[in-house]
């Protein structure tokens, strides 16, 4: 459940997907069951308490030891009612169509299917639009024509040494006052905590009305999601032992990307996609309009583009690939946890 919950949290793939990998890892419930206890907090430590009477519906911490936080499920649960969804996509399909659900149509900005035509000697595929759109594009080409993108984002062997340096001085930057922040918010956390339990000693003793208990807790756990989300996303300081390992690991795999994805199967490409893609690409009916990629791709691709400036090349088919303004050197900031696809 712990590695089902890390997922979702993603955002990338669907319920269903999750479900059928958390089967094969031994989870052995049905799929009713397994939204149930995606839905259930009592995995980070809290327990539901449905209304009786004239008391409303409660979540209450419990005495037992969580396994996730409070701000992993909540997040899980922004995915789950489609707050924080990234991408659906199906983990299975043709290999012949790994794009599908990632193009958009450039006419009606549509998520483009994809399916095979028959033609007089064989089977010709195409991602196409729906609802009587007639867009379409031949998928050999789609799929060549993003395999070639991909291979332009491979950083250059002479600059890989220099990526890992820029990266890894940024994270050690981004995280040299971490541990302070770190305890200012356990402070924090721990205030609201001690607020809390004052006013459940207040309610034992009939100091207040149980209606304002209830106004106190609400805005206690209020507080208590906030400042917990906010300490889940600082990076520890004294995580800067494993970053180069981390930040080399992550620059080499970028070095092979294309081959990962050429010798992967369907959802190894479809992951890889998902891992790099901001946006669903748009393709008109001759070319590449744009693609977006995420922030750490992007940084890679902007800091390639600022060295080979220095050679003047000719502009392609794609110079806009990459959007209308390359990421500055400042965009490093927060790109690790993003990164970690790539080992």
């Amino acid at each position: 459940m712990i590695w089902a919950f890390n997922k979702l949290a993603e955002g990338v793939f669907n319920t269903e997907d999750i479900f059928m990998q958390a089967k094969a890892k031994g989870f052995k419930r049905n799929k009713c069951a397994f939204w149930d206890c995606i839905r259930n907090p009592v995995y980070c430590g809290m327990i539901f308490i449905p209304a009786f009477k004239d008391e409303q519906s409660i979540i209450v911490q419990g005495l037992h030891e969580p396994i996730i936080s409070t701000s992993l499920f909540y997040k899980v649960q922004d995915v789950l009612n489609c707050r924080s969804r990234i991408y659906k996509p199906r983990q299975t399909g043709d290999p012949n169509l790994p794009l599908r659900g990632f193009l958009e149509c450039p006419d009606y900005g549509l998520k483009l299917s994809g399916s095979a035509s028959t033609g007089f000697t064989k089977r010709v595929h195409y991602y196409h639009c729906r609802g009587g759109c007639k867009f379409r594009i031949n998928a050999q080409k789609a799929n060549e024509l993003f395999l070639n993108e991909l291979k332009d984002l491979v950083p250059v062997k002479a600059y890989s040494e220099l990526y890992k340096e820029i990266l890894y001085d940024v994270y050690k930057q981004n995280t040299k006052s971490a541990d302070d922040e770190i305890k200012t918010v356990t402070i924090q956390i721990n205030a609201v905590n001690d607020r809390l339990n004052k006013a459940r000693t207040l309610l034992m003793e009939g100091k207040i009305d149980p209606g304002d208990y209830r106004i106190m807790k609400s805005d206690c756990e209020e507080k208590l999601k906030v400042l917990e989300t906010k300490l889940l996303a600082i990076t520890p300081g004294e995580q800067n032992s494993n970053a180069k390992q981390f930040v080399e690991r992550a620059v080499d795999t970028l070095s092979h990307l294309d081959k990962l994805y050429i010798n992967g199967d369907i959802c190894t490409k479809r992951e890889i996609i998902s891992s790099i893609l901001a946006q669903k690409i748009i393709f008109d009916r001759k070319k590449c309009r744009t693609i977006n990629f995420t922030q750490p791709i992007a940084v890679i691709c902007s800091l390639g583009q600022c060295f080979s400036e220095l050679k003047k090349p000719e502009k392609s088919d794609f110079s806009g690939l990459y959007g209308r303004e390359a990421p500055r050197p400042l965009a490093l900031t927060n790109m690790f946890p993003a990164l970690r696809v790539c080992c």
